[in-house]
């Protein structure tokens, strides 16, 4: 370890002041060594770790101060001080032993470590930080303030150009995006996919998605059968939920999001072969479509038909493997075929992501075999 710049043993400058003072006799004796400061073995003085010299020009003056916030420490550029006489790991340096308080050696943190002083910021592996998606410097133009803020709702992340910043330091999709594998966000997983053609453009009133990621214009009457629809679902009103979204496909001529809640509206009401035209349609449109896909797995679980429901719930949990209800609705099919063990692992993985499932499925008219 590269030592601080040295001080000489304190004997030839006393013997100085004792010819300037006609003083005789005196001694530097180890209780006239300075608070934070040691002799080194071969009669060198240094500041303590985490302190500096307080006049680093005058070799005649002991005097120390603590080293201030996330200054380096003299001769250790990847420690700094806290301004109190302590000292910690560089942003984005780690302790290579932090169960032993007497070795000082640092490591670089790895792609996406969290410096403990700094929630919101992310190392890059090399050492060096920048603040973390949804989030931006207070003082850009000041490298020593590491002071962020979230990044106004709305604008762009950089680098991710399909996402937007929350306003509340998250992110989100940009309005006509949605994500690919919505509960792995947790790992970082962040890729995302166009909204379904007709979905409604979040925050963008009177446009609709057209299914690549762009918004077309919706007539707000569509929009507002549309949200009408859902409340009916919520409020257990299958067969009015049904006809309001027949009212929005009649303002929105085609509309596959319109189609698939049709279909599951129809479903929940037992009207199922009705139910099964939408929901083929739509997924003529989209085939790939894991919404689409768990309706007609719900119409065939429904219809007696285990084989073609695990068939169609299978193919929705390919695109979102922690879809509860196509997890929970293929546990049913595998128990009704008398796949027990497969059936308990999807019943179980279904109310981790669910608790309410399986109250939900008997309400829906659908319980385990």
């Amino acid at each position: 370890m590269k030592l601080p710049k040295p001080r000489f043993s304190g004997r030839p400058v006393l013997m100085a002041m004792i010819l300037l003072l006609g003083l005789a006799g005196a001694k530097l004796s180890a209780q006239a060594v300075p608070a934070h400061v040691y002799r080194a073995a071969n009669g060198m003085f240094h500041p303590q770790m985490g302190y500096r010299w307080m006049y680093p020009n005058d070799p005649h003056n002991y005097a120390v101060e603590p080293v201030p916030n996330n200054v380096p420490l003299p001769g250790n550029p990847h420690l700094v001080g806290n301004g109190q006489g302590s000292f910690h790991p560089q942003t984005c340096w780690q302790w290579v032993n932090p169960n032993d308080p007497h070795d000082y050696r640092v490591e670089m943190m790895p792609v996406n470590g969290v410096p403990s002083l700094y929630p919101h910021l992310r190392c890059d592996g090399n050492g060096k930080f920048h603040p973390e998606l949804g989030w931006r410097w207070l003082y850009p133009q000041d490298p020593k303030n590491f002071t962020v803020v979230p990044m106004p709702a709305g604008e762009t992340i950089p680098g991710y150009p399909h996402l937007v910043a929350a306003g509340d330091g998250n992110v989100r999709p940009a309005p006509c995006w949605r994500w690919l594998h919505p509960n792995t966000l947790n790992a970082g997983i962040l890729d995302v996919q166009p909204s379904i053609a007709g979905a409604p453009a979040r925050g963008m009133p009177g446009l609709a998605c057209t299914g690549d990621g762009r918004t077309r214009a919706i007539a707000q009457a569509a929009l507002d059968e549309y949200v009408r629809g859902i409340a009916q679902e919520r409020g257990r009103q299958y067969a009015a939920a049904a006809q309001t979204f027949t009212q929005a496909l009649q303002a929105d001529a085609g509309n596959v999001y319109f189609l698939n809640s049709r279909c599951w509206v129809l479903a929940l009401a037992g009207e199922l072969s009705q139910a099964l035209q939408d929901c083929n349609q739509a997924l003529q449109r989209n085939p790939t479509w894991a919404d689409a896909l768990d309706s007609r797995g719900f119409i065939e679980l429904k219809s007696h038909q285990p084989s073609a429901a695990i068939t169609d719930y299978n193919a929705a949990l390919e695109r979102e493997p922690h879809l509860d209800t196509s997890l929970y609705g293929r546990s049913l099919a595998e128990a009704d075929i008398g796949l027990t063990a497969a059936a308990a692992m999807d019943r179980a993985a279904a109310i981790q992501q669910n608790p309410k499932i399986a109250a939900e499925f008997t309400t829906w008219g659908v319980t385990t075999p």
